[in-house]
């Protein structure tokens, strides 16, 4: 009994010690779900920052995709010169199928990513890199960092709903519980 008495406290002090932080911030705080509450566009100093991880990422891309265009052919060049003649079991065609098939997805992922980065870098040359296309608002420039062809904030990304800018969610803290 006490046991859980003990364990309804400490839930329940939690949550107070959770809203007496939460009431002492500004409403308007940074929320790294919604990104910066304002619509500012980035510096130009921030802008070269990004720029210059795009051109890292696409020419690591780049590197990548020749590495699995390579081994796509490998793949393909195998089974047109081989005519599945040395093959005694279809289980081992179908593996290669397989092979081929996956090999050829991550040329086409690898492609698509290629042609983001490059519509990243548009955004860049015309000062618009960063801002969402829904909401409006400035996205966090960590995310940025990572997802460098990210043109929604993460709010509208998992809900499909607007952002409320500046808005401190609390079932950040329900999840912790």
């Amino acid at each position: 009994m006490t046991n859980k008495s003990t364990k309804k406290r400490s839930a329940g002090s939690k949550e107070k010690a959770a809203k007496a932080v939460l009431s002492k911030l500004p409403t308007e705080m940074f929320s790294a779900r919604t990104g910066s509450n304002s619509a500012e566009l980035f510096s130009q100093k921030d802008l070269e920052k990004f720029r210059k991880n795009i051109e890292y990422k696409r020419d690591e891309q780049i590197k990548d995709l020749d590495i699995a265009k390579d081994l796509l052919e490998e793949v393909t060049s195998r089974d047109s010169a081989d005519d599945n003649s040395a093959y005694s079991l279809h289980m081992e065609q179908g593996t290669d199928a397989m092979e081929r098939e996956k090999r050829y997805l991550e040329v086409q992922r690898g492609s698509d990513y290629l042609k983001r980065l490059e519509e990243a870098m548009v955004r860049i040359h015309n000062g618009t890199y960063g801002m969402c296309r829904k909401c409006g608002l400035r996205l966090d420039s960590r995310r940025l960092l990572e997802v460098p062809i990210a043109q929604v904030c993460p709010t509208y990304k998992n809900t499909n709903k607007l952002c409320e800018p500046g808005k401190i969610y609390k079932e950040a803290l329900d999840q912790e519980e």
